[in-house]
């Protein structure tokens, strides 16, 4: 079976988890630094052998910040104790590393089922190595990226691509200083690149309320922008476009929301904002006017 048709049948069943909004949490600039010069990344993603080298041909694609090896979860209790120095990353789902996978049929059958409010707080989380297998909590997290929760519904490779794009991104900041690591305190990163390609956002992640086109075009003028759905932005991240950078939405906590624009070739992250209600003009005037929430 092929590498896409592996990851169009993967769907993660996520559960609720309520927590405080923060894209870093308990580190130090030190451990970041640490890691990329030192240490050495395990990805826990599954005991599915096709799954698990759908998954690290996504990590040579995209992973530059340090080495890594793929392993089985079976093997994650094991490995962490013959090797202590080493920092994980996997998937947080309800305050556990356990990852599960239902087919697009069983998935469509329990729809109604999934709503936002029960996928929040889970995503990808970077720990440092404790020398001993634990329950993971976002408060253990090194760095914790949010699941977009509509991309990976559509395209489960296209979020998993953008995660760990996205967390590759910030751990190669170059600026990170400590009082930036706990809080709404990260950097614009690349705003230039931004403004120089046009910016994809889908339809369901505008607010819909005082969104209509002559005032977004007012705001973001004379930058381009284009309204399309999950499914095209997903299908850019696989084809690796160059040419158009694409909003990101993640939901933390119950009505409160992150925006993160990634170029869609490497899916680095280029631009963070918090936000609430879905993305607006306002956001357009920060994107053009550099004007980033915690700078």
């Amino acid at each position: 079976m092929s590498i896409k048709n592996i990851f169009s049948i993967i769907s993660i069943i996520l559960t609720s988890y309520n927590f405080s909004y923060a894209q870093f949490t308990n580190t130090k600039v030190a451990e970041l630094e640490k890691l990329k010069q030192e240490g050495t990344l395990v990805v826990a993603i599954s005991d599915d052998e096709t799954t698990n080298k759908a998954a690290e041909e996504i990590m040579t694609s995209y992973w530059k910040a340090s080495k890594y090896k793929i392993i089985k979860k079976s093997e994650l209790e094991s490995y962490i104790k013959a090797n202590p120095e080493n920092y994980i990353l996997t998937y947080l789902m309800n305050n556990d590393v356990h990852t599960f996978y239902k087919s697009n049929t069983q998935m469509a059958s329990q729809g109604s089922l999934r709503t936002h409010e029960a996928i929040i707080g889970d995503g990808l989380i970077l720990t440092k190595n404790m020398k001993k297998i634990k329950k993971l909590k976002p408060t253990d997290a090194m760095i914790y990226s949010f699941i977009d929760v509509d991309m990976e519904l559509v395209d489960v490779k296209a979020e998993f691509t953008r995660e760990i794009g996205q967390m590759n991104s910030i751990l190669m900041f170059s600026g990170l200083k400590d009082n930036q690591i706990g809080g709404w305190k990260i950097p614009t990163i690349n705003q230039k690149e931004v403004i120089a390609k046009e910016l994809w956002i889908s339809d369901e992640n505008l607010n819909k309320k005082g969104n209509d086109e002559a005032k977004m075009k007012a705001a973001y003028k004379p930058y381009n922008y284009k309204i399309v759905s999950k499914q095209e932005i997903a299908k850019a991240i696989i084809e690796k476009r160059k040419d158009i950078v694409y909003l990101a939405c993640t939901e933390y906590v119950v009505g409160a929301y992150m925006f993160v624009i990634h170029s869609a070739d490497d899916n680095r992250a280029l631009f963070f904002m918090g936000g609430s209600n879905g993305f607006d003009v306002k956001d357009f005037e920060k994107i053009k006017n550099n004007k980033v929430y915690g700078n």
